[in-house]
């Protein structure tokens, strides 16, 4: 299963390679970068400028403005593979852990293979767009065991950058929100 593993990592490092350096230029790619650039220039979302999408890919590429302030497109570009690929390896580790024991491996590799080694997908993970920094949030809606108790359902810490929500530790249900640094926005759970 190694061996399965490590060509789906090559075949992925070469896609994203291809898509870094050769991938059609995306118009949208410009805009989300400058906005990236207002936010890390203090600038507020709504306030100062005006973006079309959520507060989330201005944000958190705004702490890593070095990228393209750097190395330009180029930059911003693998800043976003690697949203892209943590994205991947999220989603991989997800399958395996809903998996039978025995096949937990091969359902990683396999959620790896469908996202990581398909040109289309690795091209819009690789441009500067949301799609890479929404791969990092997770809705998943599967059927349960019929045989499941309800009643000791526990929700964990929750954990959002560096924030760490223990409001609903040991509870079955309910909601918390608190700021997303240096916004004016909420993050609802």
């Amino acid at each position: 299963m190694r061996r399965y593993a490590t060509a789906a990592l090559a075949a992925f490092a070469v896609l994203a390679a291809a898509t870094i350096a050769a991938g059609a230029l995306n118009q949208d790619e410009g805009w989300c970068i400058y906005a990236a650039e207002l936010a890390a220039r203090g600038r507020v979302l709504w306030r100062d400028y005006f973006f079309t999408q959520g507060p989330l890919m201005p944000w958190l590429y705004s702490r890593f403005a070095f990228a393209w302030r750097w190395w330009g497109l180029c930059g911003a570009r693998v800043l976003t593979c690697a949203f892209g690929f943590a994205g991947m390896l999220l989603f991989a580790v997800l399958a395996s852990r809903l998996a039978r024991p025995g096949r937990r491996t091969a359902a990683g590799v396999a959620a790896f293979c469908l996202l990581g080694c398909n040109l289309y997908h690795v091209y819009f993970v690789s441009i500067p767009k949301t799609y890479a920094a929404a791969a990092q949030e997770v809705f998943v809606d599967l059927p349960m065991d019929e045989n499941l108790d309800w009643t000791t359902l526990e929700l964990g810490e929750i954990a959002f950058g560096d924030h760490i929500d223990t409001s609903l530790s040991g509870k079955s249900h309910g909601k918390a929100s608190y700021p997303l640094p240096g916004t004016n926005t909420f993050v609802k759970t």
